[in-house]
């Protein structure tokens, strides 16, 4: 939906009238407007006024960098122009943005002496020479002449062309079209696919990419190369994806970011000489306009809506950038923002449930769609995490068939090679340690794996690269994952499995640091210096902190607590007084080594709520705490003899979890989070609606287990 309506006509036709009276001024930029703006005295009387026209240099600047702005974006744009001559910068972009040319030219009356009485009866009265009334009517005439499918009434062009359009012939030709998601460089495995396919060379199946084909993968030189040569082929169907706008501005010679686009280049420039490189980008683009924001299509009797990030519903004037990723649309600021593309997808069956939507962009949970995919009957995400070595997805709707492509990257790289994607480091120099977790990146790709899963809370020493005190190795949620749900996980432990109560405080990690010679009151990365760090220092008495210093010096060991400070108010499960418990000690090694007979007795222990030595009880524990509303704690956490370890969360904790949400957002909507317990979300929404009715929600906190209750007595479940 990239379209640029240039609206211009005779001077005096005044179709501005039309804007303002079908309320397109947010679309639109006046010259006329700019020109008051910078100069015109009080053009709002009816006295003689004057649009200045000696700041039209300034005025052309300001208007092309609107211009461009928007373009950026890809917003539908009207643009103002009435006796202004030079189109050719704005061509230019229209070039770059890949934008669809609308011309608007009005031309209400027949005679010229009649248009010059309407100018005179302007409420600005400006005197327009007659020259350049006759300047005006030449370039309408010509742009009439170039221009024979022109518009006349801005209106009804809006009306026609900005809009999402359906081909209902195009793709009905063929016998088959296959999907093809994010490749990011990865040429290895999508040369693989291009064999399997005998080079796409079967034109009765047709092939459409859901962008992203560039950054972060082994080869992106060759997969560029590659998007060249497939833009040439009939039966190939291209979207644009949020990297790739990088690598046309490149083409363009606009600025572009993303650290992830700079590597790209260098390898370009590794790879090839400087006419090479102007050789990729004149034929970048030249191929542009071949890849589309989006494609709505119809084959055998379906409708489908293809794009690159996924969209909750279809609506007029939709700018570029929410198809294509610059920009999410839908993804709420919710307990996982990542998680939010489901929800889109979940909105889109309700908005559009005769159009089914495929898109790519993001995928992080693959584990809880059909197939790694399917959403909903309506929604399709098929992005395959194939930059981290997994294998490539391809999806048939003539069937709905999926199809595997193995990764040969997932052979021959190896992990380190991608540490930097997947963990982070923090140096505090003055204490000669550095934290390690994973990123952001592994938490919303779900990259779990024996170097992701150790990388939580661990500490080294940075001039010798040893383990100064660490946390807990990575541990899943119930359902989480799929060998957590709790019959799969049932199957790979010892018994006995202990029950331990889960404290809704914040994990405090406390070690010896042999350089400064005291002790580290650490977060899970964080080593000094900030709140959370000083709260835990303030819940240890100093008999505690002696015993500490001496055992984790002595014994090379971390002293692992849950913090539940009074200050620290913003927990869902709310705290009655300040303390901290001890959860463990661990051993300073890469793997887990419990050292708790080294607690002495100085502090309090976490509480053992039940044993459990057989199957069938451990699935009538694991579904009480998950489905009971009799329990008002976080959660449990299930401990096997081997220290394996699985958390649960309870209803209460998580209807209110949801609350707090709401709280934050003053959004009832962000309940609607995918994926949480149908009672939790509906005792959450009965819960802030009361809130917001009483004018209250800033007392969310004090929703107590006996409201929850009260609540459900009123449900219909």
């Amino acid at each position: 939906m990239r379209i640029l309506f240039i609206l211009t006509g005779i001077c005096g036709t005044e179709p501005n009238d039309d804007i303002k009276k079908y309320n397109l001024e947010h679309l639109t930029i006046s010259i006329d407007t700019l020109r008051i703006m910078n100069g015109s005295l009080m053009p709002y009387l009816d006295t003689a006024s004057y649009i200045d026209d000696k700041n039209n240099e300034t005025i052309y600047s300001q208007l092309m960098q609107i211009l461009e702005n928007r373009m950026t974006y890809g917003q539908t744009t009207i643009l103002d122009i009435t006796s202004f001559d030079n189109l050719n910068d704005i061509l230019d972009l229209v070039e770059v943005y890949r934008y669809k040319v609308i011309y608007v030219i009005y031309e209400r009356y027949n005679k010229f002496d009649e248009k010059n009485k309407n100018i005179r009866k302007r409420k600005i009265n400006n005197i327009i020479p007659y020259k350049e009334l006759e300047k005006n009517k030449i370039l309408v005439k010509e742009l009439k002449k170039q221009h024979k499918g022109y518009e006349k009434d801005i209106y009804k062009a809006v009306q026609k062309w900005d809009r999402f359009v359906i081909d209902r012939d195009t793709f009905n030709n063929y016998d088959d079209i296959c999907v093809i998601p994010d490749l990011h460089g990865c040429y290895g495995v999508f040369s693989k696919f291009l064999e399997d396919n005998n080079i796409l060379q079967n034109k009765k199946t047709a092939y459409i990419f859901l962008g992203d084909y560039i950054d972060r993968g082994e080869d992106n030189t060759s997969v560029i190369e590659s998007l060249i040569w497939l833009a040439s082929l009939e039966n190939v169907y291209l979207i644009m994806g949020n990297h790739d706008l990088r690598l046309f501005n490149w083409a363009f010679d606009k600025s572009y970011s993303g650290n992830n686009f700079k590597k790209t280049i260098e390898e370009i420039e590794k790879k090839k000489s400087e006419k090479e490189i102007e050789n990729i980008k004149k034929s970048l683009r030249k191929i542009s306009n071949k890849i589309k924001d989006y494609i709505y299509f119809e084959f055998n009797g379906q409708k489908y809506f293809l794009n690159h990030a996924g969209i909750e519903y279809m609506d007029n004037h939709f700018p570029a950038c929410f198809l294509n990723g610059k920009k999410t649309y839908g993804y709420k600021e919710d307990d996982d923002t990542y998680e939010s593309y489901i929800q889109v997808a979940d909105k889109w069956q309700i908005n559009h449930p005769d159009i089914i939507q495929i898109f790519g962009h993001r995928n992080c949970f693959p584990d809880r769609l059909e197939n790694g995919i399917k959403i909903n009957n309506n929604a399709y995400c098929l992005e395959c995490n194939i930059e981290y070595s997994d294998p490539l997805v391809t999806f048939s709707l003539k069937d709905k068939n999926v199809r595997l492509y193995d990764n040969p990257a997932k052979k021959n790289k190896k992990i380190e090679n991608n540490l930097k994607d997947i963990i982070q480091e923090k140096e505090f120099t003055e204490h000669n340690i550095k934290s390690i977790n994973f990123t952001k990146n592994v938490f919303h790709k779900r990259i779990w794996n024996d170097v992701t899963v150790k990388a939580r809370g661990l500490y080294k020493y940075i001039d010798s690269n040893e383990i100064a005190g660490r946390g807990y190795i990575k541990f899943f949620n119930i359902n989480e994952k799929e060998d957590t749900k709790i019959e799969n996980w049932a199957k790979d432990i010892e018994y006995p499995v202990y029950v331990y109560k889960k404290y809704n405080g914040f994990l405090g990690i406390v070690f010896y640091n042999k350089t400064t010679k005291d002790l580290e009151y650490a977060t899970k990365s964080i080593a000094y210096g900030k709140k959370y760090n000083r709260y835990i220092e303030e819940l240890l008495s100093k008999e505690q902190k002696e015993y500490i210093k001496e055992i984790s010096r002595k014994y090379n060991v971390t002293f692992l607590f849950e913090c539940i400070h009074l200050k620290d108010n913003d927990h869902p499960v709310k705290a009655e007084k300040s303390e901290i418990i001890l959860l463990d000690i661990l051993a300073n090694t890469e793997d887990l080594v419990y050292k708790n007979e080294l607690a002495g007795n100085l502090f309090i222990r976490k509480e053992l709520l039940d044993t459990i030595y057989n199957e069938a009880d451990l699935l009538k524990t694991a579904d009480y705490y998950n489905n009971s509303l009799d329990v008002d704690i976080e959660g449990v956490v299930l401990q096997d003899k081997n220290n394996k370890m699985l958390k649960i969360k309870t209803i209460f904790y998580k209807a209110k979890k949801l609350i707090r949400a709401v709280s934050y957002t003053n959004n009832i909507k962000v309940i609607e989070t995918p994926y949480y317990p149908v009672i939790a979300k509906s005792l959450a929404f009965l819960a802030a609606k009361d809130l917001i009715r009483n004018n209250k929600l800033d007392k969310w906190n004090d929703i107590t287990l006996n409201d929850l209750k009260e609540y459900y007595k009123t449900l219909n479940l």
